[in-house]
Parts: C-alpha cells; structure tokens; sequence
C-alpha cells in the first residue's frame, strides 16, 4: 500500500530550505541534511533511491562513509519531524519504499509548484488579454522568493536545481514587466527591465 501526503507539512525551497509539521518549523541541521530534505521534497511524486540521494548530494566522488551517514541523516531528520514517534514506531512523514525514501509532502505544499502554477496561470492571462490578473498572479509567484533557491544548500543536484529556478525567476521578471506594459504601467515595466538588462546585460528578451 502506496502512503499519502500528510495534510500540515509544508517546504519552502525557494531561498533557504525549510520545513513545517503543522505549525512548528523543522530543525533541519546543516547542509547537507537540508540537501536531502530538499532533493526529496522536490521528487514528492517518487522514490528517491539511495543511490540517486548520494549521487545528487555528494557528487561523483563520495566519501566511503556516505552510505552511513545517508542513514545517519535520514534517522536524524524522521526524529526531527517527529519528535513524539516511539523508537519502534515507523515514520509516518519520511517513509522507506524499497531501496529509497519518500517525503510524504503534497505537491501543492511546496514554494516552487506554487510558484511554477502561478507563473504559468499568468502567462495565460497575459495571452487571454487579462494583463491586470496577469500582473497580481505575477506579483504573487515573485513573492514566494526569499533569495536565491536553495540557499546554503550543497551538492550537484541543489546547484542543479539552484540553476534551473534561477533561470524561471528571471523568466516570471521579463513575463512581469510585459504585463505592466500592457496593463498601461509604462514606468514601472521601464524600471524592471532596465533592472533586467542591468543584472543580465546579454539576455535578448528586455
């Protein structure tokens, strides 16, 4: 039998990694439990094998200790999560499903997903003819930002994914300045893409 999400835990990974159980913020340690919390966090819809959370935290060249401290982490973050679970009880949030681990986090739960719906409810929108809602939805993706994606967060697969987000983010930037274009907010979209070709002098877009 396949677990479900557990309604109340909720990540945020766009800017430094942190988790809710309910109203209480996990304590998640250093960076590289919190780059496990958050490789599994972004793959809620699958099992993250072992192998995949080493290669993705580690790299190419782990140490020959990797496979405990994995376990180590994984034990570490569960206590943390739940720290009322008896010591036989099994994990009712970090589960084991064959060779891997599952967060048991809904999509919905999670900054970026948010983000992503946000952003492609405006694009639609914008082409809808709807600039003003396009602007609001906008507005409201760019806010869930905190900083940079997976701040103080190692590994190739953070860096990855610190990339790949980036890249969106400036992308929602270039989508806002067109809606305050066409929703007749001439100054503003001026100020953004000039902040724009300021910040990244080669892109074509602005």
């Amino acid at each position: 039998m396949t677990s479900q999400p557990t309604p109340g835990l909720r990540a945020k990974l766009l800017g430094p990694v942190r988790l809710w159980a309910g109203d209480r913020e996990v304590t998640l340690g250093s960076p590289l439990p919190r780059a496990v919390i958050a490789m599994l966090a972004m793959r809620t819809s699958t099992v993250v094998s072992r192998e995949e959370l080493i290669d993705g935290v580690w790299g190419e060249n782990p140490p020959a200790t990797v496979e405990g401290s994995l376990y180590t982490y994984i034990s570490s973050l569960r206590k943390a999560l739940e720290p009322d679970r008896g010591r036989r009880e099994s994990s009712g949030l970090l589960v084991s499903e064959g060779a891997g681990y599952r967060l048991l986090l809904a999509p919905a739960d999670l900054d970026v997903v948010e983000f992503n719906r946000l952003r492609d409810h405006a694009e639609h929108q914008l082409a809808a003819g709807d600039a003003a809602g396009a602007l609001r939805s906008i507005d409201e993706g760019l806010s869930l930002w905190q900083g940079e994606a997976f701040s103080g967060v190692t590994g190739p697969y953070a860096q990855s994914q610190r990339n790949r987000l980036g890249e969106l983010r400036v992308v929602a930037r270039e989508l806002r300045s067109e809606a305050a274009l066409a929703n007749g907010q001439h100054t503003t979209a001026v100020a953004d893409i000039a902040g724009l070709v300021h910040e990244y002098p080669i892109r074509e877009r602005p």
